[in-house]
């Protein structure tokens, strides 16, 4: 379902949120017989004639995005509200792709954004396949100008919160897999570098006595290479261990909800379904805000707050590798982790940092987000079903990642996309290293999408959850880009900042 729209109402909502899977995961593997791969069977001349004359009325009139609809009559384009299911094999995908890009056009013409970049989305799903094939340069949008545009526009919306920009531009060149970005805001020019070496405050956050061994693995590790640590929890709990500072959170916010116990939520893995059980969105936002009265009170403050899972295996010295080489100022907002776009199509409508890989705030983000919560921007909320509201607000629940996306939007604190080096790998890495390296469960793209698109998942997730299709699917849904016109021999970069999980004490110090 396609909830990221105003039409769905909260009803809409919960029906999305327990509606069953919507394919067969099975058409993954049967897709390349049931329809056109290549160029045979190319769809009628005419349809090529008419997408070209859009193209050219583009880049010859020099149209903004939003007048492209109404000056080439693109209301008559039979468009989906949503994702277009590709299964007739009468179309070759080639057709699909330019019909996609039609659509996105004729949807941003009609005032609807979020039906328009569903359709992008699509396009870009076939980008890589019809770049490999004979009949690329025929529609005039070729994958090559689909793929920057929508590189573009990705950090316009997703990152910035600026919206979809105001034109479609022309291609560069050739697609290039080590393509330069323009500058984010926080990265000073070359000849203003910091006047001092980064300072990394390392938050993480942790039940207790639950999570003890984890957190003797931290003092083991990581720990030392930040500047300063503090285990953050909501139990009772010694206030110090093995030299770091621990703070029961409850002690400064009355209303925060104790950590949930073990023997109430299944055991040691603290895994559970009832989210009324968990605190770790109201955790999350009062972590940060607690960071932002520290800083207050220092007159050396960190340069990068992070709230870290027990369960991250975290290397500060590689954070602060890309803060340096990107010369980041930590006088201005910015967020930085694993961008993850799971919600971008579907409540609450944002991109995110994936919580488990550690979420980094520049000092002046931390001060922002104090200063939204001090204004009342935060809503307060005893319905766990409220984490998918669209606004940031402080309920009962596990989906703190999501929640603090939301939370970012509003505040205007951009989402850096220094996670992915310029060679489209992973920085903050969402999963155990073995699954980075050649194995049977290595995480890479499949390069030919299904046969009804990425947006769909697995029917059944409990019983694929293990198959390495399944974290696959997971780990590139919306991330064509990524891998448009890269191939690395793996996809996780040279100096990787975080894993993620490692619960295993022993394996943790091992690693």
């Amino acid at each position: 379902r396609q909830t990221a729209t105003p039409d769905c109402d909260a009803s809409c909502r919960l029906a999305s949120t327990s509606s069953e899977w919507k394919t067969s995961w099975e058409d993954t593997e049967n897709a390349a017989s049931r329809v056109c791969w290549g160029c045979d069977g190319h769809p009628w001349s005419r349809e090529v004639l008419y997408v070209r004359s859009v193209w050219q009325a583009i880049h010859s009139e020099q149209l903004p995005i939003r007048a492209v609809s109404q000056r080439t009559n693109l209301w008559s384009v039979p468009c989906p509200r949503g994702v277009e299911l590709r299964a007739r094999g009468a179309r070759c995908l080639a057709g699909h792709f330019a019909y996609s890009v039609l659509c996105f056009f004729r949807w941003m013409g009609e005032g609807n954004e979020a039906y328009g970049l569903l359709n992008l989305e699509s396009a870009m799903d076939l980008s890589w396949l019809v770049q490999n094939s004979s009949c690329r340069e025929d529609w005039g949008f070729t994958p090559a100008e689909v793929a920057e545009n929508y590189e573009r526009i990705l950090s316009s919306v997703w990152h910035l919160h600026k919206g979809v920009p105001e034109r479609w531009l022309p291609v560069h060149g050739p697609p290039s897999c080590s393509r330069p970005r323009p500058p984010e805001p926080q990265e000073l020019p070359p000849a203003e570098p910091p006047a001092h070496r980064m300072r990394v405050m390392c938050m993480v956050l942790t039940v207790y006595p639950a999570e003890e061994e984890r957190m003797s693995a931290v003092v083991d590790t990581y720990a030392p290479l930040c500047d300063s640590l503090v285990f953050l929890t909501a139990s009772t709990a010694p206030s110090e261990f093995r030299g770091y500072l621990v703070l029961d959170l409850r002690k400064l916010f009355k209303t925060l909800r104790p950590d949930p116990f073990p023997d109430i939520i299944g055991g040691p893995g603290l895994r559970v379904d009832n989210h009324a059980l968990h605190n770790t969105i109201e955790k999350t936002l009062r972590s940060f805000e607690w960071a932002a009265s520290l800083l207050k009170g220092l007159d050396t403050k960190p340069d990068v707050i992070c709230r870290l899972d027990s369960d991250t295996m975290f290397f500060p010295p590689n954070l602060l590798r890309i803060m340096h080489c990107r010369n980041f100022s930590s006088d201005v907002p910015w967020a930085l982790g694993h961008e993850n776009y799971l919600h971008k199509h579907q409540e609450p409508g944002h991109a995110f940092l994936s919580g488990g890989n550690g979420i980094c705030l520049s000092r002046a983000a931390v001060e922002l987000v104090d200063e939204n919560v001090k204004s009342g921007e935060v809503r307060e909320s005893a319905e766990p079903g409220h984490w998918n509201s669209g606004v940031c607000v402080s309920v009962p629940g596990h989906w703190d990642d999501v929640v603090f996306g939301v939370c970012l939007a509003r505040f205007g604190i951009p989402v850096s996309r220094w996670g992915t080096d310029c060679l489209g790998r992973t920085l903050f890495w969402p999963h155990p290293l073995e699954q980075a390296l050649p194995s049977p469960g290595k995480i890479e793209p499949q390069k030919v999408p299904p046969k009804v698109s990425w947006f769909h998942a697995p029917e059944d997730e409990s019983q694929v959850r293990q198959d390495p299709r399944f974290a696959n699917y997971y780990h590139w849904r919306y991330r064509s880009w990524q891998h448009f016109a890269c191939s690395p021999q793996h996809w996780i970069g040279d100096y990787p900042v975080s894993f993620h999980p490692y619960r295993d004490g022993q394996k943790t110090r091992q690693f």
